[in-house]
């Protein structure tokens, strides 16, 4: 329920004032099936991020940072869709990568750090 999930949201922000950087979510696109990953379609996904992004954009008002979410990799069908689309508010796309071999990490990021996006949608 997104308007259930939009007052739980609002709520966190009204909370705790001082959180001046909310990122939504992490890595909804691995295919794994535990209850603690999105289940969700990519669609579902999207529309949660923006209402989730209108929510705390309402609640927490200017200085505030919004972004996520939390992607395993940069280069993918999720991030190029969900920069593709109209994001409600994103100020900062989030990634990470695992591994224990600083030169995969390395040569990762020369393959993966490339400019996606000139500026937010806001």
């Amino acid at each position: 329920d997104y308007a259930e999930w939009a007052n739980l949201v609002e709520r966190l922000v009204v909370d705790h004032p001082g959180i001046k950087s909310w990122a939504i979510w992490n890595e909804p696109n691995l295919p794994f099936d535990p209850p603690w990953f999105w289940r969700g379609s990519q669609a579902e996904f999207f529309e949660l991020y923006d209402r989730t992004a209108e929510g705390l954009a309402r609640q927490a008002g200017p200085g505030v940072e919004i972004g996520g979410y939390g992607e395993l990799f940069v280069v993918n069908p999720w991030v190029e869709a969900f920069l593709a689309g109209p994001r409600a508010r994103l100020d900062f796309l989030s990634y990470h990568r695992y591994s224990c071999d600083p030169a995969d990490l390395t040569q990762a990021l020369k393959g993966e750090m490339k400019p996606a996006r000139a500026s937010s949608s806001h």
